[in-house]
């Protein structure tokens, strides 16, 4: 498989690197790699109980090019303000972006990954950590939506989230019964606004203001596809009141 990568890699690089000048290596590696073999969703569709029940490099220099890596980035916010769901907000962002951007930027992971996942966490050699430290030349971010993150290890949680897998925190998206925003057509998925700032503040702070761009966002509505057009009156009506809201010059 690395060999077919890097000979895809070289005859794009070849054909179309005069003109393209923005390269993403893989498109949320950590979400693939949780559909393909912890839910089975994608192939090769491997998954184990709670979670599922299945079936069965550098740019050339001469072109000026950049290569980074995409990833999927929701933003958590600790379901109350005790310290334990502050500190499960935060182990939630080291286990969804950390575990593909500390290896790409600082050569490792995140500690809170070395902490709860231990031995079962593949180690890197010296030269390993030495290759990998700023491998990418920017990070693209998927964003879509904000949820809360309550902590595991001293309260009681559901069977799928209470793991060190999932890094002992649940992700959950009302407080109180009230929802954190307005529920889209995705389960799970709310429109939060303010979580698209925070998230790319997290990132510019603990990556050092490495090149950013947003690869993806919006909002996935109730309506169907035949109600685009008010779909697309909705989504921008509110990114207008957000921004009003935090007193933005628009």
């Amino acid at each position: 498989m690395q060999e077919e990568f890097i000979y895809l890699a070289k005859t794009c690089f070849k054909s179309f690197g005069d003109r393209v000048k923005y390269w993403i290596t893989i498109n949320e590696p950590k979400l693939v790699a949780e559909y393909a073999y912890q839910t089975g969703l994608f192939p090769p569709s491997r998954c184990s109980e709670p979670f599922g029940n299945c079936l069965d490099g550098n740019s050339d220099p001469q072109q000026g090019g950049s290569i980074g890596i995409v990833v999927h980035a929701y933003m958590y916010e600790p379901l109350t303000d005790s310290e334990l769901d502050h500190q499960a907000a935060k182990r939630a962002m080291a286990f969804s972006l950390g575990w593909t951007l500390d290896p790409s930027i600082f050569g490792d992971y995140p500690e809170e990954l070395q902490e709860y996942l231990g031995r079962d966490l593949p180690k890197f050699s010296t030269d390993e950590k030495n290759f990998m430290k700023n491998s990418i030349d920017f990070i693209g971010i998927n964003h879509y939506s904000t949820s809360y993150a309550k902590d595991c290890t001293n309260s009681s949680c559901s069977a799928t989230w209470n793991r060190a897998i999932k890094a002992f925190v649940e992700i959950v998206g009302e407080r109180d019964g009230e929802p954190i925003g307005e529920l889209t057509g995705v389960e799970g998925s709310y429109v939060v606004p303010r979580g698209m700032e925070k998230i790319v503040n997290i990132i510019k702070i603990r990556y050092n203001n490495k090149p950013m761009f947003i690869t993806e966002n919006g909002m996935c509505h109730l309506f169907g596809f035949e109600n685009l057009p008010f779909i697309h009156f909705v989504l921008i009506r509110k990114l207008i009141e957000f921004y009003r809201y935090e007193e933005y010059n628009i």
